[in-house]
């Protein structure tokens, strides 16, 4: 069972590696996106006890709402910046911003809870929760790895 595991990640690691080849190579990217999904996919398999055939259901269903968490981040991040640049912003301003803010919360809590539904017709509840058990250690550990490569730990 083990041999499929492995099988399965060379495989996918592979396959994000021809893709990007793709990309021009004078570009600089201080993160390379496709070995971070490998190496994310290849965590949550291991942690959760994902089998290939759970993989292929789940996986671009996993990755679309990724996707659309961090359309919704950068969204509120870009209203944060621009609110920011502004020295002295309007209490309006402000208590708007704090208001989109909570809706995107809510907004991003329901996305993922429809998700979630979606991930039970594919994974026990067991591992539906593992899987939410996992991606939020996988987060930590890269926040960890990241501080710890930084000089003085400052970030």
């Amino acid at each position: 069972m083990k041999r499929i595991y492995l099988f399965f990640i060379l495989v996918l690691m592979v396959s994000l590696q021809g893709f990007s080849q793709n990309e021009k190579k004078d570009e600089h990217h201080p993160l390379d996106v496709d070995k971070f999904n490998a190496q994310k996919m290849a965590y949550l398999i291991q942690e959760v006890g994902i089998t290939p055939e759970e993989a292929a259901k789940l996986f671009p269903l996993y990755n679309e709402m990724q996707e659309k968490r961090f359309k919704m981040m950068k969204e509120t991040i870009d209203k944060v910046r621009a609110l920011r640049k502004n020295q002295n912003p309007k209490d309006e301003e402000c208590l708007s911003l704090l208001d989109e803010l909570l809706n995107k919360q809510v907004c991003e809590a329901n996305m993922e809870k429809s998700y979630y539904q979606k991930f039970k017709k594919i994974l026990s509840p067991q591992k539906v929760l593992k899987l939410k058990q996992a991606d939020f250690r996988f987060a930590r550990d890269v926040l960890r790895k990241n501080d710890q490569r930084k000089p003085d730990g400052k970030k």
